[in-house]
């Protein structure tokens, strides 16, 4: 999705804006 990459690319930790997703880069 869109908000995981958003995330990625702030250095934010998975979760930050949105839910405990499994990460899939």
């Amino acid at each position: 999705p869109a908000w995981h990459r958003r995330v990625s690319r702030a250095g934010l930790p998975w979760g930050y804006v949105s839910p405990p997703l499994p990460r899939r880069v």
